[in-house]
């Protein structure tokens, strides 16, 4: 993990705003663990996520055909106690992951892990991510194989999973590219 709170307090709020966070995983044999840029998912009275830069580099090579399964998420945010106050913010966040694959002849390289930009999947009061001039810009990019093997990529991205029972739920002018 890049930040990772431990715990939450529901009478707390959570603030992680002006980070930089870059997390590198380079491999050459199958690998499975779980990255998460900021982690941040806990009970809380609410939070505040904004004006962070996390970026993760997944360079795959391996020297036999292998898999790389690890699952991205670059922000999870907390679950706010559902109370009329109770606030979770992710504003002007950029988020980028960038993966490579490199296979020598004869050798496949496979990137399978999921991809989660944004997540909050725990019931908040008012959740924002983003707002009118402060939208949140995702990034997923793969790029083509290097080197004379091959390079199958099999991910399943979700910018923004909001996958839960919010009270009020705003998404307003977010960016999200796919690149590579």
């Amino acid at each position: 993990y890049g930040i990772d709170f431990g715990y939450g307090l529901s009478t707390g709020t959570l603030a992680a705003s002006n980070n930089t966070v870059t997390i590198n995983q380079n491999s050459t044999a199958a690998v499975s663990g779980a990255i998460i840029g900021i982690k941040g998912n806990y009970t809380s009275a609410g939070g505040t996520f904004n004006t962070n830069n996390i970026t993760i580099n997944q360079a795959h090579a391996p020297t036999a055909t292998a898999t790389n399964s690890s699952a991205v998420t670059t922000l999870t945010l907390p679950g706010a106690v559902v109370n009329s106050s109770s606030t979770v913010n992710a504003l002007s966040n950029t988020i980028l992951l960038n993966r490579t694959v490199t296979a020598g002849t004869g050798v496949t390289g496979t990137i399978s892990g999921t991809f989660t930009g944004i997540q909050a999947t725990s019931a908040d009061s008012v959740l924002n991510i983003g707002s009118a001039g402060n939208g949140n810009t995702i990034t997923f990019k793969e790029a083509a194989v290097s080197g004379a093997g091959t390079a199958t990529y099999t991910s399943t991205v979700t910018f923004i999973d909001a996958g839960t029972t919010h009270r009020y739920a705003h998404i307003v002018s977010n960016t999200l590219n796919t690149t590579g």
